[in-house]
């Protein structure tokens, strides 16, 4: 695609369209065979459409980096507590343990912020539900808190073990939420 835009710039492809589109407007008038005429008609418009699709990437790209982005993951259960909280800039900080917690700052980078937002759209992260899992002693519980935008979403992760034997209906999307949690807990130092 690179080299038709390179030597069919906008204007050349733009007169091309109108021209195809005249001249099948009038073949429409003569054949009244409406729906090839239709169809015909259809093929200049893609090829207008196409010649913007490296711009709305990189417009896409843009906006994608501007868009603000914040973290808050907790996992805790009987032996374990740790916390994971990112800011907008990027600016990361963990807490691991009880009592006299260890607590460490890291940065996050535009490139892993960026591939949170692409995963976020994968796994369509905001569409989930609150909580998935079941309630059990010592089962532990994974809280993932994501604002992105004015969108904010938070999902639950209980024990899925019961799950996974009985094939859940909402496992499917249970595991979205864990491949989004492991992605962020993979940032961490």
């Amino acid at each position: 695609m690179a080299l038709r835009q390179e030597f069919f710039p906008l204007w050349a492809r733009a007169a091309v369209a109108a021209c195809a589109f005249i001249a099948l407007y009038w073949g429409m008038r003569k054949s009244r065979n409406v729906f090839l005429c239709l169809g015909a008609l259809c093929l200049p418009f893609f090829s207008i459409a196409g010649c913007h699709g490296d711009d709305a990437r990189k417009n896409s790209a843009i906006q994608e980096s501007n868009e603000s982005l914040s973290v808050d993951l907790e996992a805790q259960g009987y032996l374990y507590r740790w916390h994971l909280k990112v800011d907008p800039n990027g600016k990361a900080e963990v807490t691991e343990g009880r009592g006299e917690a260890n607590v460490r700052s890291f940065q996050v980078s535009a490139d892993q912020l960026n591939g949170l937002r692409r995963a976020l759209d994968e796994e369509r992260f905001f569409e989930l539900d609150e909580i998935y899992g079941d309630r059990v002693p010592d089962g532990g519980e994974k809280r993932l808190k994501i604002t992105r935008g004015k969108k904010a979403q938070t999902v639950t992760l209980l024990f899925l073990g019961n799950w996974e034997g009985q094939g859940h209906r909402k496992l499917a999307e249970a595991q979205r939420a864990q491949r989004i949690r492991a992605l962020i807990e993979g940032w961490k130092p």
